[in-house]
């Protein structure tokens, strides 16, 4: 009973467990050559396990027949899957175990050698080499970050199709995706016979110095027909193909060279757009200056940082540079622009330095500097000072020389008229004030608001700009509130309350950064926005004052 129970058990691990037949057309083949493992499955539709395989072999092709046959009325059916594998080193390699569902193949081995011994594009009707593979760099020195094109171009006189480029691995440099990398297609002659092109750039970046060496570069894919459309025995018939290697010379920075200012391009552009034409100025008035650096060669990440003096008369507000990096006609063009906002703060002349550029130009290989040229201002408008205690001390001193008899007299004239003059004024005023008592109450309000409102409005949009000038965040917080309660007339107690008084996008924006970098550790460096968007919102929305007065009178008008 033992025994029979065995029997069925190994009987079911067998049919559950399958053996896979497999060969290989070959089983001694050149590193460059194409090897077929063919697997014939019965009655089973799996999907094979192929990751085993890429180990030693790159897996260049697929393909799949059925077979389907009826024998005294049982129906059967196999499948045959052709995997066309080229191997990726040389020596005796083990084609690994193949799982497909419940079903296993046998391992094989194979003998590779360093030579080809087959030609798979080769055909009695087409020239000598049916492909040629070809690749080659702009210029064979450069220097680190400075871009090199690389061009692989695919030449081919027989139909071909799945056509792909291992990815591009160099040692000592990376490969960035370029905008004028779609593969193009045309015609050509080569060593006097005809053949389509596929050519496709690349944009290769230096990261060291010294010799950098492009490897050899793969593309594999199927030959279909000879070019004449004649179905041929290589019909299908995967192929494999490499370039030749490329040495590049990458050199070190020129010795006199500030390599924080280091600019490499084959021409260096600007602009310099102000947002006024005039050269007149008002003092507390932003004006916004925004340069563009363009280079022709180079991405925008290596065009360094303008710096920007403090000058006499104005305060700074610098931005950090944005960056935008384009391709025109397969040159790459990099862009930086700077924004900076100046407020003049003095009466008079106010002198914006000329900014020195200095860069190495590709073309010539040597040092070239191009000048922004300086503007000049004439600011008026500033708030004039009120006479010092001292000043008016001194007005005393001068005027003393009048004897002192004199002053005692006109002195207790003086004293007498500003008596008098108060009797009459406390007279007429109580004899108003019971006439419109609410109306005087909210003149005087008025009147005492506005003549404090103007100055109360200077400290706080100053308070606003010292803080945007020292570039620190918690003044600004406080600032802007301070700002904000004094405009909306609201309790504001935290930023995030200015939203729903200013009604501003943009205010909201900036807010929004400014909480991140004071409750999340963010960066937090749009401080010259901040003070041109005050401004903006105080010139088109003035500040609101409460009508006081909002009972109506106890004694209305009777006229």
């Amino acid at each position: 009973m033992r025994k029979f129970l065995g029997l069925i058990i190994i009987l079911l691990c067998s049919n559950v467990f399958a053996t896979i037949n497999t060969s290989v057309n070959r089983t001694q083949v050149g590193i460059n050559d194409i090897v077929n493992l063919t697997l014939e499955l019965s009655n089973s539709n799996g999907q094979p396990n192929l990751a085993p395989l890429q180990q030693d072999f790159q897996i260049v092709g697929t393909s799949t027949s059925r077979q389907t046959s009826i024998i005294n009325g049982a129906v059967s059916s196999s499948n045959q899957l052709i995997i066309s594998l080229q191997p990726k080193k040389t020596g005796k390699l083990t084609i690994p175990a193949i799982t497909v569902g419940n079903d296993k193949s046998t391992p094989l081995t194979i003998e590779v050698s360093g030579n080809s011994n087959t030609q798979p594009a080769a055909n009695s009707k087409l020239p000598n080499q049916a492909l040629l593979f070809k690749t080659n760099v702009n210029q064979s020195s450069g220097f680190v970050g400075v871009p090199i094109d690389l061009t692989v171009k695919l030449y081919y006189a027989v139909n071909i199709s799945n056509v792909t480029i291992q990815p591009i691995m160099i040692d000592g440099a990376h490969i960035e995706n370029s905008q004028n990398n779609k593969t193009k297609q045309y015609q050509t002659t080569e060593n006097g016979h005809p053949y389509m092109v596929a050519e496709q750039h690349f944009t290769l970046i230096p990261d060291k110095v010294g010799q950098i060496t492009i490897p050899e570069i793969t593309s594999s894919g199927r030959i279909d027909s000879n070019p004449y459309g004649i179905i041929t025995i290589n019909s299908g018939q995967p192929f494999r193909i490499q370039s030749k290697p490329i040495t590049l010379n990458i050199k070190n920075i020129p010795e006199n060279i500030d390599p924080t200012k280091w600019l490499p391009a084959k021409n260096v552009t600007y602009t310099d757009n102000w947002s006024t034409n005039s050269h007149d100025a008002t003092a507390g008035d932003p004006i916004t200056r925004t340069i563009t650096i363009s280079a022709t060669g180079v991405e925008a990440g290596l065009i360094p940082e303008l710096e920007f003096e403090s000058i006499a008369g104005a305060n700074i507000y610098p931005e950090k540079g944005q960056k935008v990096t384009n391709t025109q006609t397969g040159e790459t063009i990099g862009s930086k622009s700077f924004k900076i906002v100046y407020i003049p703060n003095h009466d008079g002349e106010m002198v914006i330095p000329a900014i020195n550029i200095t860069w190495w130009n590709l073309t010539a290989n040597k040092e070239s500097n191009i000048a922004i040229p300086k503007r000049i201002f004439n600011v008026t408008g500033a708030t004039k000072q009120k006479p010092t205690a001292s000043s008016e001390l001194a007005d005393n001193v001068t005027n003393s020389s009048a004897s002192d008899s004199t002053q005692k007299i006109n002195y207790w004239i003086y004293v007498a008229c500003a008596i008098l003059g108060l009797v009459i004024v406390l007279i007429l005023f109580k004899l108003f004030y019971r006439s419109k008592p609410s109306a005087v109450s909210s003149e005087l309000d008025t009147t005492t608001e506005a003549s404090n409102q103007p100055i109360l409005e200077t400290k706080i949009k100053s308070s606003i700009n010292d803080a945007c000038a020292q570039q620190d965040i918690h003044l600004l917080n406080d600032a802007l509130i301070s700002w904000a309660n004094e405009k909306y007339k609201e309790k504001i107690y935290s930023i995030s309350q200015i939203n729903k008084y200013a009604k501003s996008s943009e205010l909201a924006t900036l807010i929004n950064e400014l909480s991140s970098a004071l409750y999340n550790r963010q960066v937090f460096d749009k401080f010259a926005e901040m003070i041109l968007l005050i401004t903006k919102i105080d010139s088109q929305n003035p500040v609101t004052r409460k009508d006081k007065s909002t009972l109506p009178s106890l004694y209305p008008d009777n006229n």
